[in-house]
């Protein structure tokens, strides 16, 4: 798909977005890039002693990576979306049988950053693999755009998520996620191999353990157009439109 071709149904999509909280566009990827995004992929796991299910920092671990899973299509979509965007985080993840988890009902509300710097409005700091995570002000959360790539075919048998539409305008309490889940239908999202869910990560949303033997080869991009405060910095900021022109 070459996304310029149809940018009607792009702008419906992202529409979608602001209303919804997420869209799901198909043929973003063509099946020569998402072979080669696998096969790499397959390499590094390979050359790890045990299973590998999830990788952080994902473009610096692997750095071929980048070219690929940032593709004109994709910088398409997203400088449509806002051309000051910039990366903020890379996660690779494989649902399967022996990494077959459930997540419940949640916003995603931590960031991650290059060091505990104590300012107002940042609160509830951890540090998980050596990353620094915090929960921003409320600002950043509503620009974060978070981008899905799929590399499988997803549906409810191999863990797709789950979403309660329209649930992302502000961050919920515990019992404002249990009131909403409990009287909401979920919407389930099936995303074919080569296409991408992009998602607002105030979003509900969860995902139930696979009862299939499909792989959910996932990867998960975080983009943002806001500067920290102060000496704060997105832990894996990355500029990417120079290095792509």
């Amino acid at each position: 798909m070459t996304v310029n071709r149809d940018n009607t149904a792009l702008l419906s999509n992202i529409q979608h977005l602001t209303d919804k909280g997420f869209c799901i566009l198909h043929h973003i990827f063509t099946q020569n890039e998402l072979d080669q995004m696998k096969s790499m992929l397959q390499a590094y796991c390979e050359a790890k002693s045990e299973d590998t299910y999830a990788i952080r920092n994902l473009l610096q671990e692997i750095p071929g990576l980048k070219s690929l899973a940032l593709n004109s299509n994709l910088l398409k979509i997203l400088d449509t979306i806002d051309p000051a965007l910039f990366l903020t985080k890379a996660i690779y993840f494989d649902k399967t049988q022996e990494s077959n988890w459930y997540v419940t009902w949640h916003q995603d509300i931590v960031i991650n950053v290059n060091e505990k710097i104590e300012i107002n409005g940042f609160t509830g700091w951890t540090k998980k693999f050596g990353v620094h995570g915090v929960v921003p002000p409320d600002e950043y959360l509503k620009n974060t755009v978070t981008v899905r790539i799929h590399l499988d075919d997803t549906d409810e048998t191999n863990g797709a998520l789950k979403v309660i539409p329209g649930s992302h305008n502000k961050k919920l309490s515990d019992d404002e996620i249990a009131l909403i889940t409990q009287n909401s239908i979920p919407y389930v999202c099936e995303v074919p191999a080569c296409g991408i869910q992009i998602m607002k990560p105030l979003l509900l949303h969860a995902s139930s353990k696979a009862t299939s033997l499909k792989h959910r080869r996932v990867i998960h991009l975080e983009f943002n157009s806001q500067e920290m405060p102060d000496k704060l910095a997105w832990a894996e900021r990355t500029e990417f439109r120079s290095a792509m022109a």
